[in-house]
């Protein structure tokens, strides 16, 4: 056999066995990218997408079975992530809130865990502490704070609350039942349709068995005669939506409604600015703070219904005045002896 057709016998068994011994850094099967890839897509991305543009079409959005920019990246161009650290409740929460699904992309996996994602995998970015339910984040309710419903909330200098939140129907659904009917996909999770829900560190808040957004009154609601009765018992269970509980506000909150807007109450903000009674100028309706019940819930928001107690609201009259000048310049005595 000529030397020529010796070597030309070879090649097959070369081949073969320079294919023997598989490549770890190879893409998995029916794929072109490795695992790894995700972590080093975005700077190659930055630099040019037209190469993205072969498989993920010319607008980024995929298809058959190759995954749009989008599914990852909501916001879409320029297709960026948040800041670095990103830890303090008051930086990601309100993105947090708005956007879990976008959380979960990176954080998490379907169809319900927040338990590190491809940011945890070891083969990817291979940072175990970034899970949402690490021990330091929300271990008891993993994709948000424990005490979520926003009332017994106790992160210092934010307000954190499901009242707040958008993509109800994106976000909450990912573990909640947001549809009447609709069973939980995380069976831990509180119904949107409870009257009462107990954390797991016991704290127990009153819910909205009418179900999430719903109303805890008839609408329209607007009409002096209508709520001003219920607000006078139990305005603060009206900053619960209309405001932001733990604080002086009353200008709108999950209910985008605000007392204290033009049409309603923009001097006293809580409540009618002739709120004494005596001097009320609400056709077919007494606006009066003399028939409030639950002091020690309600005026104390703003009052200071124990003598010596400092006044929550600056410029809210004392309880222990003689007499209080409204905005409108009405002139009323009161009780200099306390309510």
């Amino acid at each position: 056999m000529r030397l020529r057709d010796t070597i030309i016998a070879m090649i097959p068994i070369v081949l073969y066995g320079a294919c023997s011994t598989p490549n770890a850094d190879a893409p998995e099967a029916g794929r072109v990218h490795t695992k790894a890839s995700i972590a080093t897509h975005g700077p190659e991305a930055a630099i040019s997408p037209d190469p993205c543009k072969i498989c993920h079409s010319p607008a980024l959005t995929g298809g058959g079975t190759v995954t749009s920019c989008f599914a990852c990246h909501e916001e879409g161009p320029p297709f960026t992530r948040h800041s670095l650290p990103y830890i303090s409740p008051e930086a990601h929460g309100p993105d947090a809130a708005d956007t879990m699904r976008t959380c979960q992309n990176c954080h998490g996996s379907l169809p319900n865990l927040f338990t590190g994602g491809i940011v945890a995998d070891p083969d990817i970015y291979n940072t175990p502490s970034a899970t949402c339910a690490a021990t330091t984040c929300h271990p008891a309710a993993g994709a948000h704070p424990t005490n979520w419903q926003g009332t017994n909330d106790t992160t210092i200098d934010y307000l954190s609350t499901h009242r707040t939140a958008k993509n109800q129907d994106i976000n909450c659904v990912i573990c909640h039942d947001f549809t009447q009917g609709r069973e939980a996909p995380e069976p831990r999770a509180p119904s949107c349709f409870s009257a009462g829900f107990t954390n797991a560190d016991g704290a127990t808040t009153e819910c909205h068995p009418g179900g999430a957004g719903a109303a805890d009154h008839p609408l329209p609601y607007t009409q002096p005669q209508d709520h001003g009765s219920a607000a006078r018992d139990t305005m603060d269970q009206c900053q619960r939506c209309h405001g932001t509980p733990g604080t002086l506000l009353f200008t709108g909150g999950i209910a985008s409604t605000s007392c204290a807007a033009a049409e309603c109450h923009p001097a006293a903000g809580a409540h009618p600015t002739r709120w004494q009674g005596e001097n009320d100028i609400t056709p077919d309706y007494r606006s009066t703070h003399q028939e409030a019940n639950n002091l020690n819930t309600t005026c104390v928001i703003c009052h200071d219904v124990t003598l010596g107690h400092p006044r929550p609201h600056p410029t809210a009259p004392s309880c222990f005045s003689s007499g209080f000048t409204n905005s409108d310049g009405s002139t009323t005595e009161c009780h200099d002896e306390g309510p």
